[in-house]
């Protein structure tokens, strides 16, 4: 079986290798040095070796020593070249990305100051589209929020100078309303004086009829004056504690009949808790009845007028909403209602809906329109506060009575 050719410590290996039976083994001998692959084999009985053993015995151990220090040496030399380059390749991508990073976030930064001082000095803000960090995801959600930022700003600049430039016109309107009482009224007076005269001394029915025409027009006009005069110097609100219903069951008592007759309802739709708000009651009662008039020639015949009163949400302050079931005013139109002498109307001055934009602005509010097929919604939203607890039945009195 183990021969007497293997040294003795190799032969005790081989016995107990027989030992256990196993077919082969194989080992790495790191002694003295050296880095050897040794191993052994059972060598076994075939059909070859009938004639004298029997088929499966164990005739001998085959030992194999091969020595693999220059191979194993010539690997390690090439994993440490190999560890190198990685670690240099690792060393140059980390470089060229820290020097891309640099570079986006200076052109960035650059951007971001130019769109500042832009929006600043009231000039367009840049290109939205313009790309964003793709290597920092962090920076690019910062540049894309002051991208909305600075959108946001340039619209709020926009809507102020809209603003201004309304301001601007009623100053205008101011302006020429006041030549014109000065210039009109006086020769309108005395033009008024004179055909009264004239119809009274007429015999001829078809004189007095003609008369009365011309009477009529000129009282026309001279309204035309009287709301122009108001929209030239308007007085500041009288504030008073003022119950919302009552104030719009007032308005529906004065304006009921000649709905009916036109075939127009009126309703009120109002929270059944007290509601309460500081306002001048006749500046917001005007409002309210140029709004209605206005829906109800928008409407002509047999349609539905309902008006509202609530809370805003988050006691921000009140809200007056007059909605009619008319047809609705165009997208162009809507941008020019509330422009000085702006109307549809064949007979109207324009003058309605602008004075009643600055009854509002004088109360600090504003007036909005919602308009579409259905009908238009026109809001007078108050930033008063929406309930007076303090307020008493005495206070309410007094400030009525001023």
């Amino acid at each position: 079986g183990a021969g007497g050719t293997l040294p003795p410590g190799e032969r005790e290996e081989a016995v107990a290798f027989l030992t256990d039976g196993a077919t082969e083994r194989f080992r790495l001998d790191a002694s003295g040095g050296r880095r050897r692959i040794r191993g052994l084999q059972r060598i076994v009985a075939d059909e070859r070796c009938a004639p004298c053993h029997a088929s499966g015995e164990t005739l001998a151990v085959a030992s194999m020593t091969l020595d693999m220090s220059a191979q194993i040496g010539r690997a390690r030399q090439r994993s440490r070249l190999y560890l190198l380059l990685l670690i240099a390749g690792w060393a140059g991508l980390l470089g060229l990305t820290t020097a891309l990073v640099k570079r986006s976030t200076k052109q960035a930064t650059r951007r971001f100051e130019a769109r500042l001082a832009a929006a600043e000095a009231g000039e367009a803000a840049g290109d939205p589209g313009e790309p964003a960090l793709v290597l920092d995801p962090a920076a690019a959600e910062l540049q894309e929020s002051l991208h909305r930022f600075l959108r946001r700003h340039r619209e709020r600049q926009v809507e102020v100078a809209s603003r201004l430039a309304h301001t601007d016109q009623l100053a205008s309107l101011g302006q020429l309303a006041a030549g014109l009482a000065h210039e009109i009224k006086n020769p309108l007076a005395g033009i008024q004086g004179a055909l009264e005269i004239l119809r009274e001394d007429a015999t001829d029915p078809r004189a007095h009829e003609l008369h009365d025409e011309m009477l009529a027009e000129l009282r026309r006009v001279n309204a035309t004056l009287q709301t122009l005069l108001a929209s030239a110097r308007p007085s500041p609100p009288r504030l008073a504690a003022t119950d919302l219903r009552g104030l719009l069951e007032d308005l529906a008592t004065l304006l009921s009949p000649t709905l009916r007759r036109r075939q127009i309802s009126l309703a009120i739709e109002v929270a059944p808790s007290p509601l309460q708000a500081r306002l001048d009651p006749a500046k917001i009662r005007q409002v309210l009845l140029n709004l209605v008039n206005n829906a109800a020639d928008a409407i002509d015949q047999g349609g539905s007028i309902v008006l509202r009163a609530g809370a805003l949400p988050g006691g921000e302050g009140v809200f007056l909403a007059v909605q009619d079931d008319g047809p609705g005013i165009s997208p162009e139109n809507q941008r020019r209602i509330f422009d000085p002498f702006f109307t549809t109307k064949f007979s109207g001055t324009g003058l309605g809906l602008a004075i009643a934009k600055s009854l509002v602005e004088q109360h600090g509010g504003s007036l909005e329109v919602d308009s579409g097929n259905g009908g238009t919604t026109f809001f007078v939203l108050l930033p008063t506060p929406a309930a007076l607890a303090g307020a008493t039945a005495a206070e309410a009195a007094a400030d009525s009575g001023r």
